[in-house]
């Protein structure tokens, strides 16, 4: 059971604490005033911290945010508004050093972090460092495999023919593409993160589509594959995304892992892993050990922060599995955002209304949470308009309780169809579409104006606009409805270039040049972009003679 968390007012998490952040609650603000929070209030120093997160466009952020967290405390505190129990002068002090050093804050992504460590340890642990990074070595990857199959082959040619229970699904007459293609899938998996054959000589893999299975020898093969390609990278100094991950997991793992974790835990006081629902098995072990595993001396503050409901990365090893251990069996504390700082009030509400109690794993370890509107929401809500009324009648659009707002566009409408009328509902969503189109070109939308740092309000213009369509054939219904009432609509992203007027000219004047006597071919082509003539014109022999001419040339 989750309890609710608020940064200005509760307890700082400490030991292993998970924090769970639905979308728009605020996640970001929480962990960058927690970073101020500890700097305030346990003196922890700035270069003491590790935030990762998952993108370095999103580790550029949390840094910039973070700074300016630790900027606004400094200036509330200054100003009075905020009375610390460390005393004032005492919290100034701490913030302005943080302020001062902030560039030896790490934050960074997971990749980036192994980087860090690795460097640290390396003299210790006795790893070798790496000269080179490469995010890929896919070459490296098929010489190897290609190596091995070659040696295989050359000692059992049979295997070219006959049919192994043990390769692909499919159990047919396997070509020797097919079979290097094969066993590169299973390698890169065990190299990636989905793998842990790194640690584990007997892991398997999770998958049962997987393109070979480890039972007998192509297991066997794979696993010399893995083992080979780590020697050559390891004797070339080459790293990638995935050796990062894997030696430092090694090494936290190995005969020297105790002391590889005290040192980390030297270095860090505080650790913050965002987007952790995206997190696998290997790095989750890495942080645990390094960090939080209770059965080593001096664990350390390891605060994990996610949304299961928005877990997306399955394809490239992201476990929630791992997710639920961590954040419901290991973590000391269980905490939540309970409170939504972007969303309509009264859309809140109906939402909260729709799913309460749902869960997305059949328990309650993955469940629709229930928030709260901030203080002083909008509530426009949610408004549900037959779709038989007139666009006059859509006044809805134009309505609020929000004083002195002219206009503003309703966060979200249902247009609704009545069971009675679904045997024409098509047309009577496409005669409605107009108006409520035309009802939002006269809305107002709020905008930001960065430097006067306030919100203005600009009108509604067609391209603010999307519909989105279930098949082109609608889209193409849409578009020419709309421009028919004079708003201009355009298709995006559909089709073929191939099928685009452009192409349609450009296709009927290379034909014409190809054989510039036909006659026809060159009446096609005078009626387009390329020589604009009429119909009529197009028919004068003496026309369609100088258009032949020019083709011919």
């Amino acid at each position: 059971m989750s309890s609710t968390f608020d940064v200005k007012h509760d307890a700082l998490p400490a030991g292993l604490a998970a924090l769970e952040a639905s979308a728009g609650t605020g996640k970001t603000y929480t962990l960058t005033h927690i970073v101020a929070r500890q700097i305030i209030e346990h003196d922890v120093k700035i270069d003491r911290f590790l935030i990762v997160t998952y993108t370095r466009a999103a580790a550029a952020e949390l840094r910039n945010r973070t700074r300016d967290a630790i900027v606004s405390w400094r200036d509330e505190i200054a100003s009075g508004n905020i009375e610390p129990e460390v005393g004032q002068q005492v919290a100034l002090n701490r913030l302005e050093d943080a302020i001062a050093n902030f560039d030896s804050a790490t934050i960074t992504t997971i990749h980036g972090f192994c980087q860090v460590a690795l460097g640290s340890l390396g003299v210790q642990s006795g790893r070798v460092g790496r000269d080179t990074f490469d995010e890929a070595n896919e070459a490296l990857i098929r010489e190897v495999v290609r190596d091995h199959l070659l040696r295989r082959l050359a000692m059992n040619p049979s295997d070219l023919s006959r049919s192994d229970d043990n390769l692909s699904a499919s159990k047919t007459r396997e070509t020797p593409s097919k079979i290097e293609s094969a066993v590169i899938t299973v390698v890169e998996r065990f190299l990636g993160n989905q793998g842990s054959l790194l640690l584990s000589p007997d892991a398997d893999i999770a998958e049962p589509d997987a393109a070979i299975s480890l039972a007998g020898e192509w297991g066997a093969l794979v696993q010399d594959i893995v083992a080979d390609i780590k020697d050559r990278r390891r004797s070339a100094g080459v790293a990638t995304f995935d050796t990062l991950i894997s030696d430092l997991a090694e090494q936290l793992s190995g005969i020297n892992g105790e002391a590889a974790a005290a040192a980390l835990r030297s270095r860090f006081s505080v650790v913050m892993v965002d987007e952790f629902q995206d997190t696998d098995r290997m790095q989750w072990q890495i942080f645990h050990r390094g960090f939080a595993d209770t059965s080593l001396p001096n664990p350390r503050t390891l605060i994990i922060v996610g949304d299961p409901k928005q877990a997306i990365y399955r394809f490239r090893g992201a476990d929630v599995a791992t997710y639920i251990s961590a954040a419901h069996t290991q973590a000391n504390s269980l905490h939540a955002l309970a409170v939504n700082q972007r969303s309509d009030a009264l859309l809140l509400e109906g939402l909260n209304a729709l799913f309460a109690g749902s869960t997305f794993d059949g328990a309650d370890r993955i469940k629709y949470e229930t928030v709260a509107p901030r203080e002083g929401a909008s509530e426009m809500g949610i408004s549900f308009p037959s779709a038989r009324e007139t666009p006059d009648a859509l006044n809805t659009l134009g309505t609020s309780n929000t004083p002195n707002t002219p206009n503003p566009v309703k966060p979200i409408e249902i247009r609704w169809v009545s069971p009675e009328e679904t045997t024409e509902s098509t047309d009577i969503i496409l005669s409605d579409l107009v108006g409520v189109v035309r009802e939002h070109l006269g809305a107002t939308l709020p905008v930001f104006d960065a430097a006067r740092c306030e919100v203005g309000r600009r009108d509604v213009e067609p391209g603010d606009i999307g519909i989105l369509v279930k098949s082109n054939t609608d889209g193409d219904k849409i578009a020419l409805l709309l421009r028919k009432h004079g708003i201009p609509a355009v298709r995006s992203g559909v089709g073929s270039v191939e099928q685009s007027p452009a192409a349609v000219q450009l296709r009927a004047l290379l034909y014409a040049m190809e054989r510039p006597s036909d006659t026809r071919r060159g009446r096609l082509v005078a009626n387009g972009w390329f020589f604009g003539l009429t119909p009529t014109e197009a028919l004068e022999g003496t026309a369609i003679l100088e258009i032949q001419q020019q083709l011919a040339t």
